[in-house]
């Protein structure tokens, strides 16, 4: 999943694991001209639907802007 736009540290959590923690993303691209920058977070989990809210700088917020990453078989 990839995350992009100013911020300086992201973070995702969901039902994935019972909304218990959060899995820090890493920044995976420079800074541009408006500070923002692209996140991504890698997980491996079974088929099925999960939901999911981003971190962004301790807000919560949805993933509506979110890009979600198909896995590649």
């Amino acid at each position: 999943m990839d995350w992009h736009g100013e911020a300086k540290n992201v973070e995702l959590a969901g039902s994935f694991d019972e909304w218990e923690g959060r899995l820090e993303m890493t920044r995976t691209s420079e800074y541009d001209d408006q500070r923002c920058a692209t996140f991504t977070a890698k997980l491996k989990l079974p088929a099925g639907e999960y939901m999911y809210k981003l971190v962004v700088d301790d807000v919560w917020i949805t993933g509506a802007c979110a890009r979600p990453v198909p896995q590649r078989q």
